[in-house]
């Protein structure tokens, strides 16, 4: 009973330390834009309308849209394995400039009242900010105008709570060798777990 209750135990706890690592290897989709417009400043996002590609580009210049495009193809097993079905939208604003202001406003949007939620939305090119009521909307845009931020490039609508907050995971070296510890701590429980108590042939 001892054993059965100790092995159930082990087992679960092997699922606790795996558990975490899931969420480490889902890498923000918005730090995958951010290294992509590190070398391709025109860049503005990607996203999907059904299985159509869109991909957003600050520019209307044929040889920006091809620039852009050998990038994804070099950063992106998607468009360089896939052979994927894409169109180029023009946009205003470059990916960069839009985190730019959304990194300004990060902190202090949160201390105002009513706010449930923001994020960047590439398909709209925006900053999008949810509030709880049309009373806060006033609010928030007050709040808005102390920064240098054009007013096509925010969206603010009442949403109840829900955070759509695209705020970017860290990830650092250390948390990598941390996770990647945890992962290997609970194959070494698994492994040993599993040989102390598998069932072993009776002696004849």
């Amino acid at each position: 009973m001892q054993k059965k209750i100790f092995k159930s135990g082990l087992f679960s706890l092997a699922i606790i330390l795996l558990f975490p690592c899931t969420a480490f290897f889902q890498d923000s989709i918005h730090d995958k834009f951010l290294n992509i417009a590190a070398t391709a400043p025109e860049f503005a996002g990607y996203y999907y309308v059904g299985q159509i590609i869109h991909i957003n580009v600050a520019s209307e210049d044929p040889e920006v849209h091809q620039r852009v495009l050998s990038v994804l193809e070099a950063q992106e097993p998607l468009f360089r394995d896939e052979n994927p079905i894409y169109v180029i939208d023009t946009v205003k604003y470059s990916f960069n400039q839009i985190n730019s202001w959304y990194q300004q406003i990060y902190n202090i949007i949160y201390t105002v009242d009513g706010i449930t939620g923001s994020g960047i939305n590439e398909l709209k090119n925006k900053i999008t900010i949810n509030v709880a009521t049309n009373s806060d909307i006033s609010k928030m845009e007050e709040v808005i105008q102390t920064f240098r931020v054009p007013n096509d490039a925010i969206e603010i609508t009442v949403r109840e709570a829900f955070h759509y907050d695209t705020e970017e995971a860290e990830s650092s070296t250390k948390n990598l060798l941390l996770y990647l510890s945890l992962i290997l701590v609970a194959i070494v429980l698994i492994f040993f777990g599993w040989r102390y108590f598998a069932p072993r042939p009776s002696k004849s």
